[in-house]
């Protein structure tokens, strides 16, 4: 059977409930970073089907090592049964479990534990509620998976909930070290509609990037040009080919406006591409003298300041100093940190699932070395 990554933000997050949240919390939003193990995704383990299979079993045989030093706390207002909220109902997150998820869980790293012991207890509330129950395990495996980067528990909880995520799990079993069980889950995926290319970039993060633009060129040609001609220039760019990523950036900006809800901010976000290719593909570190520079380049909610230190030819310290983001998960840490350690803008993983926000970082550090080299 074939199958589709589906459209990013077709219905907004306020239009309805659990639908939304399964959605939103399940697909859309995987995070970047040290797994279960504590392996990185630039780097995963190497590890059997088997090995990987009895990984997920025995973590979701038991709790996590945090668990007893977590209260369990939520809003009494919850309403726990997790009912649909009409549409063009208001948003209201301290009534609707998928609403809190996404506006007080999220979107707040110190509540993320708290979030995966919350939605254990939903799911024993619900027992006798299968669908209610398998929104509970969905989300779970969202919390483990991508904001807690424990892969074995999201893995577990995604197959539970029967979520159908192919690209959350494959994401999951390539951090846990099994290549084979990642490609088995993409390999029907025909369709990349999400809004930065989730399962596309994947495939390049697998070490497949011709797959990856296939499949961006199937999408472009399917109904999601921008997306995919983006993540397709985002995977070349990866790979050093910065001719045909400004290719990819350039058909971006052709795409028209209609019918294309994110069409204004896929363009600024290549055009922002563009600039910093531009300014270090060409770039020698022994050129920036030393001093700490500032640039800024565009981010999912508006600019994002970068503040970058040299030191002998040495990228000695990124940070951001400024930002909008609010779902940007691991991207804040781990971006600088790969920067530091590869001393190069090139090659650099984004974090899945805040793309942009990885993105805007290298673009911002681009920028300001750029401006300062010599």
């Amino acid at each position: 059977m074939m199958d589709t990554v589906p459209r990013a933000g077709l219905r907004h997050p306020c239009s309805a409930g659990r639908a939304v949240a399964t959605v939103w919390l399940a697909l859309v939003l995987p995070a970047f970073g040290a797994s279960a193990a504590g392996e990185t995704a630039s780097a995963p383990p190497q590890r059997s089907r088997a090995e990987v299979a009895d990984l997920i079993r025995r973590a979701g045989a038991t709790q996590p090592e945090w668990w007893d030093g977590v209260p369990l706390e939520y809003p009494d207002t919850l309403d726990l049964s997790w009912p649909r909220p009409p549409p063009g109902s208001p948003w209201d997150p301290q009534k609707n479990v998928g609403q809190y998820l996404w506006s007080v869980i999220n979107e707040n790293p110190g509540r993320w534990r708290q979030g995966a012991k919350f939605m254990h207890h939903v799911a024993e509330v619900n027992r006798n509620r299968e669908e209610t129950r398998r929104d509970a395990w969905n989300a779970l495996g969202h919390i483990y998976a991508e904001l807690l980067q424990d892969y074995a528990r999201g893995a577990y909880f995604w197959r539970k909930g029967q979520s159908g995520n192919r690209v959350g799990l494959a994401d999951c079993y390539w951090r846990l070290g099994c290549k084979e069980m990642a490609v088995e889950q993409l390999a029907d995926v025909t369709l990349d509609g999400d809004r930065y290319g989730a399962a596309i970039r994947l495939w390049a993060d697998l070490g497949e990037p011709q797959r990856a633009i296939d499949l961006a060129e199937a999408s472009a040609r399917r109904g999601n040009p921008a997306g995919a001609y983006l993540s397709a220039g985002n995977v070349c760019r990866l790979q050093g080919r910065y001719e045909q990523a400004v290719k990819y950036y350039g058909q971006v900006l052709d795409v028209p406006a209609e019918g294309n809800r994110d069409w204004k901010f896929q363009k600024d976000l290549a055009r922002a591409a563009i600039e910093a290719i531009r300014g270090f593909e060409t770039l020698d570190l022994k050129r920036v003298p030393d001093g700490t520079y500032t640039a800024t380049s565009l981010s999912f909610a508006g600019d994002l300041t970068v503040s970058v230190t040299m030191a002998k030819g040495t990228i000695t310290d990124v940070r951001v100093t400024e930002h909008h983001d609010k779902q940007y998960y691991a991207a804040m840490t781990e971006t600088p940190a790969l920067i530091m350690r590869k001393q190069s803008l090139r090659d650099i993983d984004a974090t899945t699932g805040a793309t942009v926000t990885s993105d805007a970082i290298v673009n911002a550090t681009a920028k300001a070395l750029a401006a300062a080299r010599r």
